[in-house]
């Protein structure tokens, strides 16, 4: 997911938690394998954006083998909720990284290959 921030957001999730004092925990995981996968297996991940809530956003994970999008090995969806770094209570997600996130909107089904 930090990954994301930078290459994705255009900036690195540290720098959000130092400078804008703004984090997005994780507090709820739901992954499914699909396939195995082995050691050494090179693995695509695809980032997507499934809900936007006022505090939260849900993100969805497909990590697909070397065939691609023929080869899904794995799911995930990841609840994250907007907290204040110094406090870590839940705050709304500020303007701009809504629209960020929105960037990134993806239909359910988009899990699967949908």
């Amino acid at each position: 997911m930090e990954d994301w921030w930078s290459d994705g957001l255009g900036k690195p999730y540290a720098a959000v938690m130092a400078e804008e004092r703004y984090g997005m925990p994780a507090v709820h995981l739901d992954v499914d394998f699909v396939k195995p996968v082995r050691y050494g297996d090179v693995l695509t991940v695809q980032i997507g954006v499934l809900a936007i809530g006022s505090t939260s956003v849900e993100l969805g994970f497909r990590l697909l083998g070397a065939a691609g999008n023929d080869d899904l090995r794995c799911v995930a969806r990841i609840k994250t909720v907007g907290v204040d770094m110094d406090t870590l209570r839940p705050v709304p997600i500020p303007p701009n990284w809504r629209t960020e996130f929105e960037r990134f909107g993806v239909a359910i089904d988009w899990l699967r290959g949908g």
